[in-house]
């Protein structure tokens, strides 16, 4: 069959998803011909990660000109519709996520425009969690409910054969005014039996990966499946309840990792690696110690990944030290204590936050750390913890994001109950403006803290009342604002995230 996949890309560059990337595989093993259309490289009017980062002072601005990452304006039905007339698919399948939303409804939109006979299939975290509210779009035939490792090519093998596809695990649909709920299956648990990721079908730009100031051609990878916690800002619990399963993990064998990471390294040219895993530290001693020799001998290109404050310890840091872990980003949300245990859910103390950036200061890998404003109920005063908090630690890099209540998170419904978040007014995850009407901090106070959060916790405290006029968006304090970014470069970023007097 001719399987036309979709990749709906709101704002990221730089990065190739895992989920497309296995089943262009698996379609390949199959015999099934393979396309691939993404909105990458499309102006949709939305900010790329890119340039939100650097405005924030995260990433260092590169003169990347040479390569072309500037998203063209073309019209996105347009272009769908050509790659639909070229290719002429069978089916046309979407992963998507909450904020992919509206462009994926646009093509699966378009695609039904064109042929009325195409079948359309979403899989992903938004029909996962959505599943009625997907399936409530006629352009919409089937979704993936959970995986789709399995249950994508079985539905597929139907399809095909002119077998019965509505009445496969995971698979939804509707039949007869109706949504068919066929039962979950359980997780495929034997991760070492996968092809290897197939990256052949993506925009070439996508292996360009900025770190730290310079130009990498980057690879993503995730060694680490699942996630043992259930912070109330996350799907994870309703993932688990989903599956009957409390902190399910499931993970490569260490020789089948370096296997993959080989290949994958030598077919693309690879210099630098991300490992999406949610928690790449969450193992025992010994697989680490395996995975780190394997990794060192065959591998041993710069990458970077994310962990828990919990998961850190010396001898791990060590281990990431000598197998070239460049950059470690630890999820801590939020500075204030009772923010981070009753609201967040998170078990993380003040103490171990400040213990997990230590060791990994100590072990010479840039420490970033990742956390959220405009949480339910935030103010002022508990965003300066959160500043405090990136302080004492000493991170390198704090890397800032807006709140938002996901779909089937604890966090939502609480958001709902006190008044402060109305879905119909943002149905849809965005990073442009806070989503929450709290009374405590106004929207345009919440994106001037974001703006000013790293001059905060980089320069001197005696720099604290400029900043803070600067956060107003007058004439004045914007030109207070430009001032305090050119001393933040010449004395922060240009010396190492750290602040530095400079003998002029």
């Amino acid at each position: 069959m001719k399987i036309l996949f979709v990749w709906p890309n709101k704002e990221s560059l730089g990065i190739k998803p895992l989920g497309i990337s296995l089943l262009i595989s698996i379609c390949h093993l199959h015999g099934h011909e393979i396309d691939l259309f993404e909105t990458t490289y499309i102006d949709l009017g939305f900010k790329s990660n890119k340039e939100v980062l650097e405005e924030m002072f995260v990433f260092k601005p590169v003169e990347v000109s040479s390569v072309n990452l500037v998203k063209e304006k073309d019209s996105l039905d347009d272009s769908f519709l050509e790659k639909l007339k070229s290719f002429d698919p069978d089916i046309v399948a979407f992963t998507v996520l909450s904020d992919e939303v509206l462009i994926a409804r646009t093509c699966s939109e378009t695609a039904k425009r064109w042929k009325s006979s195409v079948i359309t299939i979403w899989g992903g975290k938004y029909p996962t969690v959505c599943p009625e509210e997907t399936l409530g779009m006629e352009c919409v035939d089937f979704i993936c409910v959970s995986e789709g490792l399995e249950a994508f090519p079985e539905w597929l093998r139907q399809v095909e054969s002119g077998g019965d596809p509505h009445s496969i695990q995971n698979i939804w649909t509707t039949y007869n005014g109706r949504i068919i709920k066929n039962p979950i299956r359980p997780l495929m648990q034997d991760l070492d039996s996968l092809p290897f990721m197939n990256w052949e079908y993506f925009d070439e730009r996508n292996f360009i990966k900025i770190y730290d100031g310079n130009v990498y051609r980057g690879g993503d990878w995730m060694s680490n499946w699942g996630c043992v916690h259930e912070c109330a800002y996350c799907i994870n619990k309703y993932l688990h309840e989903l599956h009957g399963k409390k902190g399910f993990i499931r993970r490569y064998t260490p020789k089948r990792a370096i296997q993959e990471l080989s290949y994958l390294k030598n077919t693309y040219k690879l210099t630098f690696l991300k490992f999406h895993d949610e928690d790449f530290l969450m193992r025992d001693v010994r697989s680490l110690e395996e995975f780190s020799e394997l990794y060192k001998k065959e591998i041993g290109l710069p990458f970077v990944i994310e962990t828990n404050p919990l998961s850190v310890t010396e001898h791990k840091a060590k281990l990431l030290r000598d197998m070239n872990c460049v950059s470690a980003s630890l999820g801590v949300e939020a500075g204030n204590d009772h923010v981070r245990k009753n609201i967040l859910n998170r078990n993380e103390t003040r103490k171990d936050v400040i213990k997990a950036f230590m060791i990994l200061n100590d072990a010479g890998i840039r420490s970033v750390a990742f956390l959220m404003l405009g949480l339910p109920f935030d103010t002022r005063e508990k965003i300066h913890d959160s500043i405090e908090l990136m302080r004492e630690a000493n991170v390198r890099v704090s890397n800032v994001g807006i709140f938002f209540p996901f779909e089937k998170t604890e966090i939502r419904r609480v958001c709902i109950e006190n008044g402060i978040y109305n879905p119909s007014d943002f149905p849809f995850y965005t990073s442009d403006v806070p989503a929450l009407d709290q009374k405590t901090l106004s929207r345009q106070e919440l994106m001037a803290l974001r703006r000013t959060f790293n001059l905060y916790v980089k320069l001197p405290k005696s720099f604290w009342p400029f900043i803070e006029r600067s956060e107003k968006g007058d004439q004045t304090g914007m030109e207070i604002f430009q001032i305090l970014k050119d001393i933040f470069i010449s004395h922060v970023r240009d010396q190492g995230d750290y602040f530095r007097e400079l003998n002029l």
